[in-house]
């Protein structure tokens, strides 16, 4: 829990607006990510990336034998969408195999990878800085990263019994990478050394239940869904290493259940109502199946992330 003490004000005296709204066709939309004119959304239930452009909807089918889209990722320098391709057990898939894949415009396959090894590896949140892409793996706290042509990943958080990691964000001009663990709060790696510093709260408390995040202006966007309804936060990073100016961005209208959010020009676009409890059991352990449109909200970014 936020001690009460650390709540800021909320940005907009009014719910954010719906951009748009993904047809109900299209199941389980979990990643956003934009060039500033074409938004994609990740289809996990279907095994497809949706492309939003000029008003219409386009599906692109992930690779055959990769696995279903979670987070993703545009890379401007190459002119790639990095996805985290996982294979959920609801999905039960054939033919899949887990890995941090990219595929260019047109949905042609250009990597593949994983780490070394037999290491487990179940990605699910990707973010790119320059060259470098990052992966968080959501079930053991891991994050790897690759660069230059990104042949290979290598480890900068290793795996752990505990841990889930989950948005990442590099920051302090390409120095350090902030880390979303969802049950650990927030964590700030050096790239130089990877050594790990807790960012807690001023208090000394954690901010757990974080998902999806973005850098914006000097600071940063976080979409954190730890209870129904979520909440859009805006924070700081202080240089000893604590959250400061902790205030809420967004909340209430269509945001439910948010997973990711992404930067689309002068807007943040954010997955309001990803609607995992449709497909996950009741009380009762039953499993409703309904799908609604998903909507996709927009705040207003701040200026360019330095």
């Amino acid at each position: 829990m936020i001690p009460a003490a650390l709540f800021g004000l909320l940005a907009q005296d009014a719910p954010p607006a719906v951009e748009f709204a993904v047809p109900a066709q299209y199941r389980l939309i979990e990643g956003v990510a934009s060039d500033g004119e074409t938004v994609w959304l990740s289809s996990i239930l279907d095994r497809m990336i949706v492309e939003y452009r000029k008003r219409r909807f386009r599906a692109v089918p992930m690779p055959k034998g990769e696995g279903a889209p979670l987070g993703i990722a545009w890379d401007a320098g190459r002119g790639w969408l990095w996805v985290a391709a996982n294979c959920p057990d609801v999905l039960k898939l054939a033919d899949c195999r887990t890995g941090l894949v990219a595929i260019d415009r047109s949905g042609k396959p250009r990597a593949s990878l994983r780490p070394a090894g037999d290491t487990p590896f179940t990605p699910g949140d990707v973010s790119v800085w320059r060259d470098q892409v990052f992966v968080s793996d959501g079930a053991n706290g891991a994050v790897y990263r690759c660069r230059g042509d990104c042949r290979e990943l290598t480890v900068v958080i290793a795996p752990r019994q505990k841990g889930s990691a989950q948005g990442t964000v590099v920051y302090d001009g390409g120095k350090r990478l902030l880390v979303a663990d969802y049950g650990r709060g927030l964590i700030s790696v050096d790239l130089a050394t990877l050594a790990e510093t807790p960012v807690p709260l001023e208090d000394g408390s954690l901010l757990p239940g974080v998902d999806g995040m973005v850098a914006d202006g000097d600071g940063f966007v976080g979409v954190r869904n730890a209870s129904i309804p979520g909440k859009a936060w805006r924070f700081r990073i202080s240089a000893d290493n604590h959250v400061t100016r902790l205030e809420v961005a967004a909340q209430g209208g269509a945001i439910v259940d948010p997973t990711q959010i992404a930067r689309a020009g002068d807007k943040l676009l954010i997955v309001a109502d990803s609607q995992w409890s449709a497909y996950s059991p009741d009380k009762d352990g039953k499993v409703s199946g309904v799908q609604k449109p998903t909507p996709i909200v927009a705040i207003q970014a701040s200026a360019t992330p330095r």
